[in-house]
């Protein structure tokens, strides 16, 4: 009889055994899948953040590439389905006006026919103090005629928070500075006496 009871209790104790050996294998089992879906989510993550600083690098340029800059312009127009006249392959940046996260580029082609784009500061660069790592296009004028008649000014932004932006070439000696008045904003801008040229970029002072 104690034998029995004996081989009864290691009976017990070995299934107990057994049980906790399945749970803890059962449980490690679901740890380990918890962890490699942990670990596979994040590699997910990581990718698409790739990807998505990706797209925003080969959407942008630097600004101090003049030749990108040139390229891009000529692109965007082309994309927007905007007549050009402008050489792509002698077009080169004549001048540049940055503010804040935006900058405003003159351009023009060995014949002398010039171009304008504007651009924003790539929001993924945008908490970085150096504007010039990479800008997005957002706009501009495929083709700019000399004098007064080809000054025009754009509101890029709203009513209460505008952005300005100016161009134009080949301005009269009269001409010293521009002005520019909207509902709640007055900008003026003094012409370059050697290029008699006129741009800015935006953000004109608001009261």
């Amino acid at each position: 009889m104690e034998s029995m009871k004996r081989e009864h209790t290691w009976k017990w104790l070995a299934w107990l055994a057994m049980a906790a050996v399945t749970v803890l294998a059962i449980w490690g089992a679901g740890a380990s899948c918890a962890q490699v879906q942990r670990e596979r989510e994040a590699r997910e993550l990581a990718e698409q953040e790739r990807q998505e600083h990706w797209a925003h690098y080969t959407s942008s340029v630097n600004p101090r590439e003049e030749g990108d800059v040139a390229e891009a312009t000529v692109n965007y127009f082309q994309e927007q389905g905007m007549k050009i006249r402008v050489n792509p392959k002698s077009l080169h940046v004549r001048e540049t006006a940055f503010l804040e996260d935006y900058m405003a580029v003159l351009l023009s082609d060995r014949e002398g026919e010039r171009c304008m784009s504007f651009w924003q500061k790539d929001e993924v660069y945008r908490d970085k103090e150096d504007l010039h790592d990479r800008c997005r296009i957002l706009g501009g004028r495929s083709r700019i005629e000399p004098g007064y008649k080809g000054l025009v000014q754009w509101n890029f932004g709203t009513q209460e928070e505008p952005i300005i932006v100016v161009s134009g070439v080949e301005l009269p000696e009269e001409a010293y500075y521009f002005e520019y008045g909207g509902d709640n904003c007055f900008l003026r801008t003094w012409v370059d006496p050697d290029l008699r040229t006129a741009l800015t970029s935006p953000s004109c002072p608001c009261p």
